[in-house]
């Protein structure tokens, strides 16, 4: 059976009409979806106005450009620390740097692998 999608503004339609009295049962024969997914987009969607259904959108839709994004730059340092690793050797862990102190910390770091070379 093919699968419908719906879009978010006639999600809220649907959930609107609830609102008004027409029963669940009807709207989900109506939409050929099951009484249980228009409850879950009641719980989702309830009490959204169209252009906050926009706005959720658009941020989910940034949300996900953001966590690729991280995802992207994490795998590029951990390259980077096996390529390091691999030129100089493993690299020295300080374990006494405090958090006021952590810039120097990484400048010592930073000295020996300048010694290094």
């Amino acid at each position: 059976m093919k699968r419908k999608r719906y879009s978010v503004e006639q999600i809220v339609a649907a959930v609107r009409q609830h609102d008004l009295g027409v029963s669940a049962a009807d709207i989900a024969r109506k939409l050929g979806i099951a009484e249980q997914t228009f409850y879950r987009w009641k719980k989702q969607y309830g009490g959204l106005e169209p252009s906050e259904v926009r706005e959720l959108k658009q941020l989910r839709e940034e949300n996900a450009k953001l966590k690729r994004l991280v995802a992207d730059l994490s795998l590029d340092k951990v390259m980077l620390q096996d390529i390091a690793g691999k030129m100089y050797g493993p690299l020295p862990v300080c374990n006494s740097i405090r958090r006021s102190s952590a810039r120097r910390g990484c400048d010592n770091v930073s000295g020996l692998l300048m010694d290094q070379s």
